[in-house]
């Protein structure tokens, strides 16, 4: 197999260039809509489609990549890892497509309804690979049994479960996202969150802020959602939605210093627990304080 993609090995840095110049040219073009008024070449939707597969290509070769470079050892293990970054993903990026094509609107578009038409053979198929990838990856670390949770703190058993604690934050992090991004647009907005949303607004018209409570942490993230993804309830939500999730990872880091397995119990239990869930939907700084609070811990931990 290696002598078949040889080529690949060849020409990365060609590659690399081409798919990121494509990824470059889509984001200039977006923001030169936004911004600047360009006029349409073609629909929004069939250019998402295509940054989109753009991402995809490039996430295959960076994985192929890694496993030729970095996978002399052990390439079978490595390879089912890739596997499931690469299935886990895609099934993160199947499920915004479906809640954000869903709608009747944009659903009527050709390319669109075509995708759509996909979506569950390609859960279907994604869904297995990530299942049976996820068996072949975890399978070593069961034969350890309890030796992953053990109190000790031994630099040796942390340096070989580190790939295993990566794989576990990632999924954790794009379960949490398909979680509070699910319907979130479906309940209007409420009392509290119109003052952000009517200020961000503002801003896009270019008028003077009148509410600065958050203004930095939720109105201007708002802001830079509505001119990225246009004003819905949804991309209101959706800045507070990746920032709260992001809260992960200094949380497993504070939970480390007691042991790792402290440190991914709390994580889990931060990425399905309701009242965090149903928090980090909202445009308020209720969503944002656990990422700051956890980060702020670490730091007078540490200094």
């Amino acid at each position: 197999m290696k002598k078949h993609l040889s080529w690949l090995v060849k020409h990365r840095n060609a590659i690399y260039f081409i798919l990121g110049t494509l990824l470059l040219a889509c984001g200039v073009f977006f923001t030169g809509v936004e911004w600047f008024a360009f006029p349409w070449l073609f629909s929004t939707s069939n250019l998402q489609l295509i940054v989109l597969t753009a991402f995809d290509l490039l996430l295959i070769f960076t994985l192929i990549d890694i496993y030729f470079w970095r996978g002399r050892k052990r390439q079978s293990t490595l390879a089912w890892k890739l596997a499931l970054i690469f299935t886990g993903i895609n099934l993160v990026i199947l499920g915004l497509l479906f809640c954000y094509y869903g709608l009747t609107s944009r659903a009527e578009i050709r390319s669109v309804a075509m995708v759509l038409r996909l979506v569950p053979y390609l859960t279907v198929i994604l869904g297995g690979g990530f299942l049976v990838s996820l068996w072949k990856t975890a399978r070593e670390g069961f034969r350890k049994g309890w030796t992953f949770i053990s109190f000790e703190d031994d630099q040796h058993t942390v340096s070989k479960e580190l790939p295993l604690t990566v794989i576990i934050l990632s999924i954790c992090f794009a379960s949490g996202l398909v979680l509070r991004f699910i319907n979130l647009d479906n309940f209007p907005l409420y009392v509290d969150e119109y003052p952000h949303v009517r200020t961000a607004l503002s801003l896009i018209h270019g008028e003077q802020p009148s509410y600065t409570r958050a203004y930095y942490l939720v109105t201007l993230p708002v802001y830079f959602s509505f001119r990225l993804l246009g004003a819905h309830e949804w991309a209101a939500r959706l800045p507070m939605v990746i920032i709260n999730m992001l809260a992960i990872f200094p949380l497993y880091f504070l939970g480390k210093k007691i042991n790792p397995f402290t440190g991914l119990a709390s994580v889990v239990l931060f990425t399905v627990n309701p009242w965090i869930v149903s928090v980090a939907r909202t445009v308020r700084e209720y969503a944002v304080v656990p990422f700051f609070f956890f980060l702020s811990a670490n730091f007078l931990l540490v200094y």
